[in-house]
């Protein structure tokens, strides 16, 4: 009975197995190279015996070993190397699916298959089977999120430990790890992916699953650490202990297998070489062993900008691919690597030099600049890219011309970049992610780096923005690790272990750190698992409904509050429109009405002298009036015309000032004269009315550079606006320094009148303004206080008033008015009686025949010996040959000018030890710098025309002319009247010398010749300011200008007004020769 029982167990077990097995499809991949081995006899021999190499596998195995691509099918990596073992082996190959390992493990025992390909040392432990050499290397690890808190030890309770394997496995890590809850895990990846999205959940693996499973996308989510149990988990393949001439073929077959097919085979299932490939030593020389021996540990200088070569991630560690190759460097070697951060490469450079036994991780090899830096063999080699905005449209450097370009702090090529393109501008920076940020604002144009930096900038920061444009024209970028050049024997052994490791392996690593991305990415994924979780597909599909009707109806409530926004803004802009419009109207109104008022007034102003002067014109016409009432008649016949030509007058003057035709033109001026002047002007008025005026100077400086016709113009609005509205008392001009130290002044005009109210002081300065004074009021136009004001702003001056009624105005002009080191030398108070009454010998110098002939008479008339000359050469003979006692130079001469005839004449006074001699320099130029031009050439003075004869008499000499010659200007009224002759000869000269100037400026302004141009402008205006010729000086002013700025055009436009000055001025000599009867005067 108990012998039957046992029989219907052991068939039982049987059915079982064989109901739990299933036969696997087995197709090789295309490509695999079988090795040529020789096989031992004993080898031989049990493969004659079996005709079918009989393979076991059992569900669910790991990654890459075996995949499940396809249902049914085996493949894998120990699906690659079966098939070159039967490929070899030249035996068909027939596997079966176990459901576990132990059934395939009893299958095996009990002689159903006779291989597995995927075995494990750690597995072996309690089945003793018979192992191969490994195939594929790995090492425990324990995966976990990468911004997961991790404890090696697993010692906090909260830890989800997932493990893929069987009861044996899952006694091993709770006793090796008591306080995790362990989680059986299948399949892998949904593992890896759970723990990628979990902060306590950690996966136990080994290092081939986890390089296979990064594949996935996740590899810059999880990270691995190693264990601290030594675990060989190393793939081999398995028999039973009887199979031991197939273990031993299967040995020689693995250890014939090429390194670079291994590392073929490991590279297609997502592994490198070091799945392979087992550390062994290099094959160092006795100097470097001894060497490494006594230095394990260098310091290695690293940037952390230089992505993705080496950087800081979330956790504060250095990685990077530099970093992950020295790494492996370390592994081969047993040095330890020290990280020290270093910004900037020249800084690590220096700091390379002052430390040895140090190591630079990423250095460029193709600058080769430093003699003290030794350089290892290149491990990358890249081109240099330049990165530019998406929108851009270059292609080279060449089409980016004023553009700014970024580079590396102080590389090597970046002088033979701005050597060859000078019109780029090249800008440096220390750190390349910098760059992007300058780039986004349009800071920079494009920036240079090498390609895989912009391949890892672009994949992480706005790759919608950015672009590689194209290659910049540089020598490869040839990525190398750098040591002190001392350090020889580091260098040797880095390019030992460099050149051990395979570049696939390195291009593998280069691929996988390019497109390494922040850790802060996974949160979008916790965030998606999360949402997945809680609401389920149709809670998904229900959300995201909503948020998209939400969408259109906040987009529709956006758009129709923007629509109500552009409507208030044009309700706004329009209402804008209707008050400007409104404003114009009112002030069209305001306008219309101050000109009707302004045209009444006018009509009643201008009609009122004109009446006057055409009815005292009739009278006289009729002959009706008698000899005493005729004088009455002319003399209201002129008090009306200068009534009218001073209502003119303000009309102009305010037409000037308003279209900008009047211009300020500061010049030296006596401050005291203009007072004085105007007092003049007004005595007789002020005194017809029965009022004083008066005058008070309290001044230091009288002379200074101001506009004296702008001054003296404002000032006589001033007093005779306090002259018409003062019945009784007395008029006051003030004038006195504000601040002694400091060049202002106050000038008032103060008088006795009836006062203005505040409303009357506010609108007084307005145009077409008279305060209404009653039974006061007097004529006038209402714009001299306007006009006042505006030349005031002109000068850079305050106008204002302060009134009471009853008391009187006083009316303040303050200004500025810089203190003049123009002057008219004087002589000493001791030589003037000695030389006052003597006969001097003068030396006129000028090219101008006009200003000579002037000048001569000027002096001859005051009974002084002259001399002429023409130019500078010939008043240094003169002076040679006589002796002269003064000498008047014009400063403006061609050839050599006044200036430098001052110089030479006083370096011969030195040679030939003769007396120094009084020069003026004279100039129609009324400038500082003129001045100082002179004083600095050695002149005693300068003075300016149109020049008096007591102004030049008295410079000259240092005495006025006697009582009985003419006080005034030499023109051709009193030359005319006092020496015809002399007159005669002075409208011959300036008529023959004017032609000659108008001829040389006509020539001059065809040819646009402009120097010769500013010499015939300067010369007709120095005849025309001493004849008084206004027009003339107005006219050949602005043709030297022009001629001056060298602009042709003007001096053209001008032309025409100067040969009309000239015309005005020959009819003006033949109305004079007319009146004084010239043919008289002999020639």
């Amino acid at each position: 009975m108990v012998i039957r029982i046992l029989s219907m167990i052991v068939l039982w077990s049987l059915c079982l197995s064989a109901w739990s097995a299933a036969p696997l499809t087995f197709t090789p991949r295309y490509g695999l190279v079988s090795p040529e081995v020789s096989l031992s006899p004993s080898s031989q021999r049990w493969l004659s015996r079996h005709p079918v190499l009989r393979v076991g596998v059992w569900n669910n195995a790991i990654p890459p070993y075996m995949v499940e691509f396809e249902k049914g099918t085996y493949e894998g990596l120990s699906a690659d190397y079966l098939a070159i073992i039967a490929k070899t082996m030249n035996l068909p190959v027939k596997i079966t699916l176990y459901d576990t390992r132990q059934q395939m493990v009893d299958a095996l025992r009990a002689g159903e298959i006779d291989l597995t390909p995927y075995y494990t040392q750690a597995a072996n432990q309690d089945t003793h089977l018979e192992l191969s050499i490994p195939y594929s290397l790995a090492q425990s690890v324990l995966i976990s999120r990468r911004q997961a808190k991790f404890d090696r030890e697993l010692k906090d309770a909260n830890y989800r430990l997932m493990f893929f394997g069987d009861t044996a496995l899952k006694n091993l890590l709770h006793q090796r790890y008591p306080k995790a809850y362990l989680v059986p895990a299948s399949p892998h990846l949904w593992a890896y992916t759970e723990t990628a999205l979990s902060n306590n959940t950690v996966f136990w693996s080994n290092t081939a699953t986890q390089r296979y499973l990064s594949q996935r996308g996740l590899q810059n989510i999880i990270e691995s650490h190693d264990t601290p149990y030594t675990n060989d988990v190393d793939a081999r393949f398995a028999t039973r202990a009887d199979n031991h001439p197939l273990i031993t073929a299967i040995n020689e077959i693995l250890a014939n297998i090429p390194l670079r097919n291994a590392v073929q085979i490991a590279e297609a299932w997502g592994l490198d070489y070091r799945s392979v490939v087992k550390n062994h030593p290099l094959d160092l020389s006795d100097e470097e062993a001894k060497w490494l021996e006594q230095h394990r540990d260098i310091t290695v200088f690293y940037d952390p900008s230089h992505l993705p070569f080496t950087f800081v991630d979330a956790k504060q560690r250095v990685v990077g691919l530099s970093v992950e190759l020295l790494n492996l460097i370390s592994q081969r070697t047993g040095i330890h690597f020290q990280y020290q951060a270093t910004h900037g490469l020249n800084r690590m450079r220096d700091a390379l030099v002052k430390q040895p036994h140090s190591l630079l991780a990423v250095s460029d090899a193709a600058s080769q600049q430093n003699k003290h830096i030794r350089y290892s063999r290149s491990y990358i080699y890249s081109p240099w890219v330049v990165v530019t905005r998406k929108e851009s449209k270059w292609h080279s450097l060449d089409e980016m011309a004023g553009k700014r370009v970024g580079l590396y702090e102080r590389v090597y090529y970046r002088n033979d970049l701005r050597r060859s393109w000078p019109e780029v501008d090249f800008v440096e920076n220390a750190v390349s992610i910098d760059f992007l940020g300058q780039l986004q604002d349009k800071q920079v144009d494009g920036f240079i780096v090498p390609y895989e930096s912009a391949q890892f900038l672009l994949n992480n920061h706005f790759n919608d923005r950015f672009k590689v444009a194209f290659v910049a024209p540089l020598p490869m970028f040839r990525m190398a690790m750098a040591a002190n050049v001392a350090d020889k024997h580091l260098i040797s052994i880095l390019n030992k272990a460099l050149s051990d490791i395979p570049q696939p392996t390195i291009q593998s690593l280069m691929e996988r750190w390019i497109k390494y991305t922040p850790p802060a990415t996974s949160t979008s994924w916790q965030s998606y698992r999360s949402y997945m979780l809680r609401f389920g597909i149709g809670a998904g599909l229900f959300l995201l409904f909503f948020l998209w009707r939400n969408h259109l109806l906040k987009s529709s409530l956006a758009k129709q509050r923007k629509h109500e926004e552009e409507m208030g803004q044009q309700l706004h802009y329009i209402e804008t429109l209707l008050e400007d419009v409104h404003k114009a109207k009112r002030a069209a109104l305001r306008s219309s009405e101050a000109k009707s008022t302004f045209l009444s007034h006018m009509s009643h102003e201008i009609r009122t002298p004109l009446a006057a002067l055409i009815g005292l014109l009739e009278i006289e016409h009729l002959g009706q009036s008698d000899q005493q009432q005729r004088q009455k008649n002319i003399d209201l016949a002129w008090q009306s015309s200068r009534s009218l030509l001073s209502l003119v007058g303000d009309i102009l003057d305010l037409a000037k000032i308003e279209s900008g035709h009047f211009s300020i033109r500061p010049m030296t001026m006596s401050l005291s004269d203009v007072i004085h002047d105007t007092e003049a002007l007004f005595h007789q008025v002020a005194l017809n009315k029965g009022i004083a005026l008066n005058v008070i100077l309290e001044i230091d400086q009288d002379c200074v550079m101001f506009d004296p016709v702008a001054l003296k113009q404002i000032l006589s609005n001033l007093v005779s606006n306090a002259i018409k509205f003062t019945t009784s008392g007395a008029v006051e001009v003030v004038l006195y320094q504000a601040d002694t130290s400091k060049p202002d002044y106050v000038l008032e005009v103060c008088d006795s009148g009836s006062g203005l109210t505040p409303e009357q002081q506010q609108a007084i300065f307005d145009p077409f303004i008279q305060v209404d004074q009653g039974t006061n009021r007097v004529s006038g136009t209402g714009l001299g206080l306007n006009i006042c004001r505006r030349l005031a702003a002109m000068l850079e001056a305050e106008l204002h008033v302060e009134s009471e009624p009853g008391v009187g105005s006083v009316f303040m002009l303050r200004f500025s008015a810089q203190p003049s080191t123009l002057f008219e030398a004087e002589v000493e108070p001791e030589q003037v009686d000695d030389i006052a009454h003597v006969s001097l010998r003068m030396l006129i110098v000028d090219d101008n025949a006009t200003n000579q002939l002037l000048l001569a008479q000027q002096l001859r008339y005051a009974g002084h010996h002259v001399l002429v000359a023409d130019g500078g050469e010939a008043a240094l003979t003169l002076w040679r040959e006589h002796e002269i006692d003064r000498v008047i130079t014009d400063c403006n001469m061609p050839g050599m000018d006044g200036f430098e005839f001052t110089r030479q004449l006083r370096i011969e006074e030195k040679r030939l030890n003769r007396r120094i001699v009084p020069i003026y320099g004279l100039t129609a130029m009324a400038e500082e710098r003129v001045a100082q031009l002179a004083i600095q050439a050695g002149m005693n003075g300068c003075l300016f025309k149109p020049l008096e004869s007591t102004q030049l008499l008295k410079v000259v000499t240092g005495a006025a002319p006697t009582h009985s010659r003419p006080d005034t200007l030499l023109t051709l009224e009193n030359l005319a009247a006092n020496d015809p002759q002399a007159w005669h000869d002075l409208v011959t000269t300036a008529q023959q010398q004017n032609a000659r100037d108008l001829a040389q400026l006509k020539l001059a302004t065809e040819e646009a010749n402009f120097a010769s141009a500013r010499h015939a402008a300067h010369q007709l205006l120095g005849s025309a300011k001493l004849l008084h010729a206004e027009a003339l000086q107005h006219s050949s002013l602005a043709a030297e200008q022009a001629a001056e700025e060298e602009d042709h055009a003007l001096l053209q436009q001008q032309l025409p007004a100067v040969i009309a000055a000239v015309a005005q001025l020959e009819e003006l000599f033949l109305h004079t020769l007319e009146k004084n009867h010239i043919d008289e005067v002999k020639p």
